[in-house]
């Protein structure tokens, strides 16, 4: 089941719509507003969560349905994947409070 999910074209749609709508939103992020006290950029904050545990996600279905770094079709023979868990793990990273300024790294 996890491997029919995670082979589906749909399943592809939903995770690229979601790196374009996470990469727009980070281009009109107002850096200039270090406290972010702008809307946008308040609105941009409550998204986050949405980003980081669905790109989650993905990785956990890809990991558990590919293997994650045994086998030839394995998730980490995927150079893009390796891309996928850079970004998970930054993204936790910024929940460390000394850690906020990881946003470059995404």
């Amino acid at each position: 089941m996890i491997v029919w999910v995670v082979t589906s074209k749909y399943f592809d749609i939903i995770i690229i719509s979601l790196i374009g709508l996470n990469s727009v939103l980070l281009g009109v992020k107002d850096y200039t507003d270090v406290d972010n006290h702008t809307a946008i950029n308040q609105w941009i904050i409550k998204m986050e969560p949405i980003f980081t545990y669905s790109f989650t996600l993905e990785f956990v279905l890809k990991a558990i349905a590919q293997g994650f770094m045994l086998g030839r079709n394995a998730y980490l023979t995927n150079p893009w994947n390796w891309l996928d868990i850079t970004c998970v793990i930054t993204s936790f990273l910024e929940a460390i409070p000394n850690m906020k300024n990881m946003q470059g790294l995404k």
